[in-house]
């Protein structure tokens, strides 16, 4: 049996500002009884408590007593305008465990929504042309601060491990031959113009563009907790302006990987010590995106996703969460040398997220 007692599985929870129930995953090997549960703040109060089943211990006989399951708790609306936190305990003989409820502030619908862009680049390492893309993407983030996202993908035949499975899929989707290639907000295409600075020129007018033309209806507050056994949980919340057909994608990045790369600026044709950032890992949900069941204009809704971090990560110190919402629209382009595609949606907002950190509502200032 070991040391009676019960323990929380996570150590953060997450709770929408219109309030409702949460569930919060916890284990033991006694019963869970209302006493042993406290919290600091009377906005939380307690609803049930769901364990498994008992299963037998491998002689086949003998009954084990541990469980998993969820502590459900009610959580009160959020009418104090910005975000609160609260601590519920779990003291069930002597063994204390502790978790951080975190309750998001209201949306202030009445400010127009930040409006961040994803910019989905096709990359590799034997690519010569790859660099030139990359340093009009540090330009344009320097002209355009806060107004980029971007996601970087290499195919099977890119050396490093810095290749991903998905690479492909997303390949056949967009139409992508050439490399370096770009698709901006999963609709505008684009490669390579004739210098660096003209290829950044492409990518600060389409900011600006969706900025001045797609202004975005979803507004994305989320978190990302980890786990000792790599396990990653995304707790997103997104707010809709307006009614729509909703996606939400949760991919897994990684900066700072030191690896070589064909340059033909290079003096030499490559570069032995490139620095490769914004690499995509995984996906925790479906790359196409999953569907946000109940958005609907003027509501919130809470997206949870969870899954086991990629295992080609190589520090997770520099491994960070993006999470994006696509509606489905009829986007186009008045931008030079882009390419529209006909895939009938657009990515409406973008967020990254720190492992372990959070993010907050963003409005235009």
């Amino acid at each position: 049996r070991g040391v009676p007692g019960l323990r929380f599985s996570v150590e953060d929870a997450y709770a929408s500002d219109g309030g409702g129930e949460i569930r919060i995953p916890a284990e033991g090997n006694i019963d869970m009884d209302p006493s042993f549960i406290s919290c600091d703040s009377d906005w939380i109060g307690y609803v049930s408590a769901e364990a498994s089943e008992p299963s037998y211990l491998s002689d086949g006989e003998t009954l084990s007593e541990y469980w998993t399951g969820a502590l459900v708790l009610s959580v009160s609306a959020n009418g104090t305008g910005a975000a609160r936190d609260a601590v519920v305990a779990l003291n069930g003989r002597g063994v204390t465990s502790e978790v951080t409820v975190h309750q998001v502030a209201p949306v202030d619908w009445d400010r127009t929504f930040y409006r961040r862009s994803t910019l989905l680049r096709f990359t590799a390492t034997w690519c010569g042309f790859c660099p030139i893309m990359n340093a009009a993407f540090e330009q344009a983030v320097e002209e355009k601060p806060g107004r980029f996202v971007a996601l970087n993908v290499h195919p099977y035949s890119s050396e490093g491990g810095l290749s991903w499975e998905g690479t492909e899929d997303l390949q056949s989707l967009y139409g992508v031959t050439d490399y370096p290639s770009a698709i901006f907000n999963g609709f505008a295409k684009f490669i390579n113009a004739s210098s660096s600075g003209s290829t950044a020129r492409i990518m600060t007018l389409l900011a600006d563009e969706a900025v001045e033309d797609f202004p975005s209806q979803t507004n994305i507050m989320a978190a990302a907790s980890t786990t000792g056994n790599r396990m990653v949980q995304v707790d997103a919340f997104i707010a809709a302006r307006e009614d729509g057909n909703y996606r939400v994608t949760v991919m897994v990045l990684e900066n700072g990987i030191v690896y070589q790369q064909t340059d033909n600026s290079a003096p030499q044709g490559a570069q032995t010590d490139y620095v490769h950032n914004h690499i995509v890992r995984g996906a925790l949900t479906d790359v196409a995106g999953d569907p946000v069941v109940g958005l609907t204009a003027g509501t919130t809704a809470h997206v949870s996703v969870s899954g086991t971090l990629p295992a080609s990560i190589s520090d997770m110190d520099n491994a960070y969460v993006v999470v994006f919402v696509t509606r489905d629209a009829d986007a186009g382009s008045g931008v030079p040398q882009v390419t529209v595609l006909d895939t009938g949606e657009i990515v409406d907002n973008v967020v990254e997220v720190p492992l372990d950190g959070m993010t907050e509502y963003k409005y235009e200032e």
